[in-house]
C-alpha cells in the first residue's frame, strides 16, 4: 500500500512538471499577435517550439522587410496569460541581429526557459 501511495505521489508530480503544449486556437492567437507588429503580415513564417510551461513562450518569426526579402528568422517573446481568453501578450520581437543589445536579452531570457534557437 505504501509503494501505491508513494507510485501515484511520484505520477501526479510527473504530470505537474509536463507542460501541455497550445491548442491551435492558441497558436493561431499567438501568430495573430505577432504578425500584427510586422511589415508584411501575410509573409510570416513561423517557428513554433512546444510550450516549456511558465509565464513566458518563446519562437521565431520570420518575414518580408519593405525591400520585399527575407529578414531570416528572429526571436519573439510572449507573456502567457492563464485563464484568460486571449491567452498571451507580446513582449517583443528581436531585429533579427543577435548581436543587438534587445534582441540579445530576448535571445537570453528564452534560454533560461528552457528555449533553444540556432
Amino acid at each position: 500500500m505504501k509503494n501505491a501511495i508513494v507510485g501515484l505521489t511520484l505520477a501526479l508530480a510527473c504530470t505537474a512538471v509536463i507542460a501541455k503544449d497550445f491548442t491551435p486556437s492558441q497558436k493561431n492567437k499567438l501568430q495573430a499577435a505577432v504578425k500584427a507588429q510586422l511589415i508584411d503580415e501575410d509573409s510570416a513564417k513561423f517557428k513554433l517550439p512546444p510550450y516549456q510551461g511558465g509565464d513566458l513562450y518563446c519562437g521565431q518569426v520570420n518575414s518580408k522587410n519593405r525591400m520585399g526579402g527575407y529578414t531570416g528568422y528572429t526571436v519573439f517573446q510572449a507573456a502567457v496569460l492563464p485563464g484568460t481568453t486571449s491567452g498571451f501578450y507580446l513582449l517583443g520581437i528581436g531585429s533579427g541581429d543577435p548581436s543587438d543589445p534587445s534582441t540579445s536579452a530576448l535571445i537570453q531570457a528564452c534560454s533560461e526557459k528552457g528555449y533553444i534557437f540556432r
